[in-house]
């Protein structure tokens, strides 16, 4: 009895062999995904399955540090812009520059946009999976410019997405944290506790407005893209809670009694008074500044959308407008939202002609 038993043990552990063998033969079925949908790059010599990415081909900013301090809704790239269709966040499309045609490229509920490399880079929501349990899928999401190679990058809820080479930097809202990961899902590393929004990278330099003493003072901070150095203050007590950017400097204001715009230039490291009055989501393009103003007159005359050179005092009112929210600069465009009841994201030239609404889905 003893002797059948070990003959049994025997053949149970040579047919257990076999069946290692033949998994070991199987020819790599699970395509270098890991069991939390993050994909691995295959090595080069491989051929690229689907979803995978070339991190050598991320060059540079994925979209304008200020379109992404405005909720990025639109970038251009190569000929198109990718833009959403909804105030906040929405479908994904593209336009092509040249003829002004449409496509819808992924429909969610999406918001910072970043595009390089062929390759599309969103937060947000998806509508959820046939089968699935019904609730929408929120994430970190890509997608190949011409719509293939979708794929959920990293789920989760989170604010900002910023692109900036072959790294993604992105803020969780649930529990705050400012996050870097290469664009791939590997090499994930907290940067920050306690960070929401007003986040932007401007070179080699991440630069975060929060109130990181805990003293509520909001400063300006800057920090190395890899966190390796803390946090240094580098603007003092600002006020109205966001910042701009255009080119390398950082527009704000300030609590010292004023209504000036400061400017601070990140190369020289100086502050200087931009102007004397409050103006909202100021962008800059092709060395031209733009920027919205509520005006003071009591007709509202001066109310709207300027234009000014980035040298000079002289400003030009472009559009007049009630309100403007979340400008975007793209491809020649501008983008913007007034909170209308439809959610619409309205476009229109740089010098405030052919004003229309973005398609969307109906």
């Amino acid at each position: 009895m003893k002797k059948s038993k070990i003959v049994w043990v025997v053949i149970l552990l040579f047919f257990l062999m076999l069946s290692l063998i033949a998994c070991g033969t199987n020819g790599g079925s699970n395509d270098g995904a890991t069991g939390d949908g993050e994909e691995i790059p295959p090595p080069a010599d491989s051929g690229d399955p689907p979803g995978s990415i070339d991190l050598a081909a991320l060059k540079g900013p994925g979209n304008a540090p200020t379109n992404l301090l405005h909720q990025g809704m639109a970038a251009s790239y190569e000929g198109q812009i990718f833009h959403v269709d909804r105030m906040y966040e929405g479908n994904i499309w593209t336009t092509s520059i040249e003829t002004g045609e449409s496509q819808l490229l992924l429909e969610g509920r999406l918001h910072h946009l970043n595009v390089s490399g062929g390759v599309v880079f969103a937060a947000g929501s998806i509508p959820p999976e046939e089968g699935g349990d019904g609730f929408d899928i929120y994430g970190i999401f890509r997608i190949n410019t011409d719509g293939t190679g979708f794929s959920i990058l990293k789920e989760g809820t989170f604010g900002v997405l910023i692109l900036q080479d072959e790294y993604l930097y992105f803020t969780e809202v649930i529990d705050g944290g400012l996050y870097r990961m290469k664009a791939d899902g590997s090499e994930e590393t907290l940067l920050l506790e306690d960070i929401y929004d007003n986040v932007a990278i401007i070179n080699d330099r991440i630069y975060v407005m929060a109130d990181l003493d805990g003293g509520y003072v909001t400063n300006i901070y800057e920090m190395p893209l890899d966190g390796s150095q803390s946090p240094v203050p580098i603007i003092e007590d600002t006020f109205g809670g966001m910042f701009h950017v255009g080119g390398t400097d950082l527009y704000y204001e300030l609590r010292d009694n004023t209504s000036n715009t400061y400017r601070y230039d990140t190369v020289a490291k100086a502050q200087t008074v931009f102007t004397d009055k409050w103006v909202n989501y100021l962008n800059e393009y092709e060395g031209i500044l733009y920027y919205y103003w509520s005006g003071r007159r009591q007709d509202n005359e001066d109310q709207g959308f300027y234009r000014r050179n980035k040298d000079s005092r002289e400003e030009t009112l472009i559009f007049k407008a009630e309100n403007m929210f979340d400008v975007n600069i793209a491809g020649g465009k501008i983008f913007w939202h007034d909170n209308d009841a439809q959610r619409r994201i309205s476009v229109m030239d740089l010098d405030g002609a052919n004003q229309t609404y973005v398609q969307q889905i109906q």
